[in-house]
């Protein structure tokens, strides 16, 4: 705190990029959690329960994130994400205890939702500040390559769990992936903090109370009162949705197609994860302010377009190729955006906030999808959420002028 006036040299910030990197390869092990889905359809639960444990989690974001949001900007982005890597390590261990009982998927989606609050907007916040002390045009290709390490590290780690699962069992899937979480905890204490987070601590006269409180007011007229961000909010929402319901609904809807083991479903679900690694790498390279506006324009347009495909089966592997090529596109371009509208003082607390409202949202949701599928199918259903989700759009893009937003 005392040495917040003195800059800190840039290869400490080259330093912090290549841990972020080894970070996203430890942290992504989805031995376990990249066939969680068709794991619990094998442990009998109904599309409801699914749902219920997703809502448990998105329910404890909502009250959790402005709370870890406001941690990280008066106190700490770095030892916020340390303390949520450490506990996202430790939760694996804990569904050891009892690995079949539906109650324990309960509890680790509680301590998922801890450490994912504690990171959502500090390791975006930490990332963006750390790539400002460099050169703020590097941040789409380091967050690019940053998502490209996680995607590529899931999509391998995820046939290796299917095929482990299958011949040894789910449990050692799980064993794996706590491990990855305690290396990546242990790499990620070695960062240091960047020099544009530090110097916005300082002695305050003010009660930890207040300082609270209006932390989070500035951080929500910043959301609400700032058209831009404002905007980027509610298309985030719809993003997150849209995201949320692919991961659902993917797994099950190719055991319906016949795919029947964990092996064969790693596979699908690691070739997702590169169709997101793909477009994400490809778009944090080709994305520019002139052209970001059109690529939002069209990857939105995909987006709701893949959704009505899947009511068709014939077409439905293409569908999902094109709904996951949009997906990692647009959480770059998204990400690039919202970041620059967002004071630094504000960063991790306006983007926890959103992640808030984004989980609130989807927790309405994602109930009634769950008795959706379970009553009308996954196709119907499917083609409902697009048809509103096409609408959603609609409404939200012709009411913003993007063009002069940007």
């Amino acid at each position: 705190m005392n040495n917040t006036s003195i800059k800190l040299p840039s290869n400490n910030m080259k330093d912090n990029i290549i841990k972020l990197y080894l970070c996203a390869f430890f942290g992504n092990w989805a031995f376990a959690t990249g066939i969680l889905v068709f794991h619990y359809r094998e442990l009998g639960f109904s599309f409801f329960q699914i749902f219920l444990i997703t809502v448990v989690y998105e329910v404890l974001n909502f009250f959790l994130e402005i709370p870890t949001g406001v941690l990280a900007d008066k106190w700490s982005c770095r030892k916020t994400i340390i303390i949520g890597y450490l506990i996202s390590g430790i939760s694996f261990f804990v569904v050891l205890i009892k690995p079949e009982v539906y109650i324990t998927y309960v509890v680790w989606s509680i301590l998922s939702a801890v450490c994912t609050t504690l990171n959502s907007g500090s390791v975006s916040a930490f990332t963006y500040n750390t790539v400002q002390e460099i050169d703020s045009n590097l941040y789409p290709k380091v967050l690019s390559k940053i998502s490209a390490i996680s995607l590529i590290t899931q999509a391998i780690s995820i046939i290796i769990g299917g095929i482990l699962s299958d011949q040894i069992g789910f449990n050692v899937a799980l064993l794996i992936s706590g491990i990855g979480g305690i290396i990546q905890t242990i790499i990620f204490a070695t960062t240091i903090e960047p020099r544009n987070q530090g110097q916005t601590q300082k002695v305050e006269d003010r009660s930890i109370s207040q300082q609270f409180v209006d932390q989070v007011k500035s951080s929500f007229i910043i959301l609400f009162k700032n058209q831009n961000v404002r905007f980027f909010l509610f298309y985030g929402i719809l993003f997150f949705i849209i995201s949320e319901f692919a991961g659902v609904i993917y797994q099950p809807y190719l055991g319906e197609l016949g795919f029947s083991t964990k092996s064969i479903i790693a596979f699908f679900s690691a070739g997702s994860l590169l169709l997101i690694a793909a477009s994400s790498f490809l778009c944090g390279h080709i994305k520019t302010r002139k052209n970001e506006v059109d690529l939002l324009l069209w990857i939105s347009a995909g987006l709701c377009l893949s959704l009505v495909m899947l009511f068709i089966p014939k077409i439905s592997i293409p569908a999902f190729v094109l709904l996951y090529l949009c997906i990692g596109a647009d959480g770059i371009v998204l990400s690039d955006i919202i970041n620059r509208f967002i004071p630094t003082d504000n960063r991790a607390t306006v983007l926890s906030a959103q992640n808030q409202l984004s989980s609130i949202s989807y927790s309405l949701f994602a109930l009634l999808i769950g008795m959706s599928i379970d009553n009308l199918g996954m196709r119907l259903s499917s083609l409902l959420v697009g048809i509103i989700l096409i609408l959603s759009f609609s409404l939200l893009f012709s009411r913003n002028r993007v063009r002069e937003i940007m």
